[in-house]
């Protein structure tokens, strides 16, 4: 028995096909939040400026929404317990529907 064996060779030369090194520039990604920190800063400063020099207030009044960004933290935390602990404690005020309360 005589066998041939068919082995081809695909040369592919294209920037999809393979990773090239060196990328081109930042991406939109980094665009979108160097763009965030750039809103966030403006937003403390100028705040900060109208409440403080305008308004007259004096210490953690001159941050804008102080009460917002002072509950910020439990807000986070009690989040967080949402999500990974849903089972630890049980929710108050819902109670085993018994065989004589079904309908």
């Amino acid at each position: 028995l005589y066998t041939t064996r068919h082995v081809y060779e695909v040369f592919w030369y294209d920037p999809q096909a393979c990773y090239i090194k060196g990328g081109h520039g930042i991406s939109i990604g980094w665009v979108f939040i160097i763009l965030l920190i750039i809103a966030i800063a403006l937003y403390f400063a100028i705040g900060s400026f109208i409440r403080g020099i305008i308004m007259k207030k004096k210490g953690n009044e001159v941050l804008p929404n102080f009460q917002f960004w002072i509950a910020v933290p439990g807000y986070i935390a009690y989040g967080a317990k949402l999500i990974f602990c849903p089972c630890i404690s049980p929710r108050p005020g819902y109670d085993e529907i018994k065989d004589e309360q079904k309908v």
